[in-house]
């Protein structure tokens, strides 16, 4: 699963990282250019649901 999955949620549950630190960490590792593992897998197929009609 670690080629699918961008963080480690273990650290948080043991009580090591704050789900800030998890989040923070993420958010400077993408702005250093790192890509998401979405990007790695070439998962490009993301949609958005309409739940009513637009105009």
């Amino acid at each position: 699963m670690n080629d699918y999955i961008d963080i480690n949620a273990g650290k948080m549950l043991n009580g090591v990282k704050t789900k800030e630190d998890i989040r923070d960490e993420l958010i400077v590792k993408i702005g250093y250019g790192h890509l998401v593992k979405a990007e790695l897998n070439e998962q490009n197929d993301f949609s958005i649901w309409r739940l009513a009609t637009t105009c």
